[in-house]
């Protein structure tokens, strides 16, 4: 399964005889497939909000330092 161009798993489906599975059912199955994908791909991890945040804090806290080293005066992060 794909998602904006990643790889985000794959559906598996099985039969006990070969060719078991209709046109209809073949595209419904594809359908579903999309519709895994996007939820696949679109879901955050729980550790993506963490991650974001440390980001953004380090960033005011380098804001901070670089502001301090050119003598520049703005309100300071928390």
């Amino acid at each position: 399964m794909i998602y904006r161009g990643r790889h985000v798993g794959t559906l598996k489906v099985y039969a006990a005889e070969p060719h078991a599975f209709s046109q209809t059912e073949v595209h419904l199955l594809g359908l579903l497939a999309d519709a895994a994908a996007t939820l696949l791909g679109t879901t955050q991890s729980i550790e993506s909000p963490v991650r974001l945040s440390k980001v953004l804090t380090d960033a005011l806290t380098t804001r901070d330092t670089i502001g301090m080293a050119a003598g520049c005066s703005w309100p300071k992060s928390t």
